[in-house]
C-alpha cells in the first residue's frame, strides 16, 4: 500500500510542536571581528529551528531586554549607562538567561554589578593557538551530551574570579602545564549565567563543538530542562557482529534515552535481548505491535 504525506501538513506541524525563542546579541568594540562571528552563529541557531537571533551593537537595549528569552553579550569594554546596567542585571536576577562569550567579562570591571554577575574578569591570554577543551564529568547534570574532549584554534584566556557565588566550571584547558576555567555557569537570583572564554574569531564560531555549547548553553540559561526520557524500541536483535548489543550499549550511553522494547522474529533472539538488557525489557515479534504499544 502507497501512503502519500503533505509535505505542507508535516512542516506545519513541526512548526506547532516546536516554539521558537527570541534571542538578543550585542557585539561590538575591539579586536575581534564581531559582526562577522555573530553572522555565523546565527546561521547555526537559526538553522536548529529553536531560536531567531536579533543583533546589535546599540547597547540601549540592554535597559529592557524583557521581551527576550535570553541574551548573548559578544562585546568587550566601552560604557554602559546606569539603566543599561540595571536593565541587564534586573532582568538576569527576575528569572532571564544570559550567555556571555570571550571577552564580555574584559575592560567592563568599573562596573560593579555587572562584573559581579557575570562571576569573573579577564586578566590576560597567550596568542592564538592549538589547545585542548575537556569538559568536566560532572557537567553531564546540567549541560548534557557535551563533547567531553575537542581541539579548537582559539585565544586562550584566563579570568580572575569577582563573585563569593558558586561558579560551576564544566570545561577547562590546559596552558603551560597549568589547568585553567573554560566555562562555568552560575545561578544569579532567579536567573542563570553561562560563560566560556573561548570565542576570538571565525575559527571558534564556525567550530561545531562550540556552536554545540552555545545552543545547548541558550538551552540551560533559559530553564529548558531535558525533557522526558526518549524510550526507544529497537527493531531487530541481530546476532551478527553483536549488532543487537552494540546498539543497545549506544542507547544506554545515550544520555535522554533509554531502550524499552526489542523486537525480532526470532523467539531466541528475544530471550537473549532480556538476558542482556533486563526482564524488564518488552518484546515483540510484530514490528506493527511495538510501534503501536505505550
Amino acid at each position: 500500500m502507497a501512503v502519500h504525506y503533505d509535505n505542507d501538513t508535516i512542516e506545519g506541524q513541526a512548526r506547532e510542536a516546536s516554539e521558537m525563542h527570541s534571542v538578543l546579541m550585542i557585539i561590538g568594540g575591539t579586536a575581534h571581528p564581531f559582526e562577522s562571528c555573530a553572522a555565523i552563529l546565527k546561521t547555526a541557531l537559526e538553522g536548529g529551528g529553536q531560536f531567531t537571533l536579533e543583533i546589535t551593537q546599540d547597547r540601549a537595549a540592554l535597559a529592557d531586554p524583557s521581551s527576550y528569552d535570553a541574551v548573548i553579550l559578544y562585546t568587550v569594554g566601552g560604557e554602559l549607562t546606569r539603566d543599561q546596567e540595571q536593565g541587564l542585571v534586573g532582568y538576569v536576577r527576575g528569572g532571564g538567561g544570559l550567555v556571555a562569550i570571550h571577552c564580555a567579562n574584559a575592560e567592563l570591571e568599573k562596573y560593579g554589578d555587572y562584573t559581579e554577575m557575570v562571576g569573573t574578569v579577564f586578566i590576560t591570554h597567550g596568542p592564538v593557538s592549538d589547545f585542548t577543551v575537556e569538559t568536566l564529568s560532572d557537567a553531564a547534570s546540567y549541560l548534557p551530551r557535551l563533547t567531553s574532549s575537542f581541539d579548537i584554534t582559539d585565544e586562550f584566556y584566563m579570568c580572575e574570579r569577582r563573585t563569593e557565588a558558586e561558579l560551576r566550571v564544566f570545561q577547562e584547558g590546559g596552558w603551560q602545564f597549568e589547568r585553567h576555567p573554560m566555562g562555568y555557569v552560575r545561578d544569579y537570583g532567579q536567573g542563570r549565567v553561562l560563560y566560556t572564554a573561548l570565542g576570538h574569531d571565525e575559527r571558534a564560531f564556525r567550530h561545531p563543538d562550540f556552536q554545540d555549547l552555545i545552543f545547548k548553553g541558550l538551552r540551560y540559561v533559559m530553564g529548558q530542562e531535558q525533557e522526558e526520557t526518549i524510550r526507544v524500541g529497537l527493531l531487530g536483535y541481530g546476532p551478527a557482529f553483536g549488532m543487537g548489543t552494540h546498539h543497545s550499549e549506544r542507547i544506554a550511553d545515550t544520555q535522554g534515552v533509554e531502550l524499552a522494547a526489542v523486537c525480532d522474529r526470532d523467539p531466541a533472539r528475544l530471550e537473549a535481548a532480556k538476558e542482556e538488557q533486563g526482564e524488564h525489557l518488552s518484546t515483540f515479534t510484530d514490528a506493527s505491535e511495538m510501534a503501536a504499544s505505550p
